[in-house]
């Protein structure tokens, strides 16, 4: 019945064996039913997209509340279509 997604956001970091070797403070989880593999697929190659922008994720990292970051999240996310 669609995609269910969440963000995270973590100030300290979160130790997780990164290429870098940094820990990571920026989530992304994106659930879904085997009916959603091509919306899914096309989500994930946005935010692969998007993770490659630096200003987007400095406006995760600086947005001060839940409908900032939703902002950020559609107004790159629409600089892609």
């Amino acid at each position: 019945d669609g995609l269910t997604g969440a963000f995270g956001r973590s100030s300290s970091g979160i130790p997780f064996d990164a290429i870098d070797g940094n820990p990571v403070d920026l989530v992304f989880l994106i659930l879904g039913g085997s009916d959603t593999n091509d919306e899914h697929t096309k989500i994930l190659r946005g935010l692969a997209s998007l993770r490659q922008n630096q200003h987007f994720l400095r406006f995760l990292r600086d947005a001060a509340d839940e409908e900032a970051i939703v902002d950020v999240i559609k107004e790159m996310s629409g600089a892609l279509s």
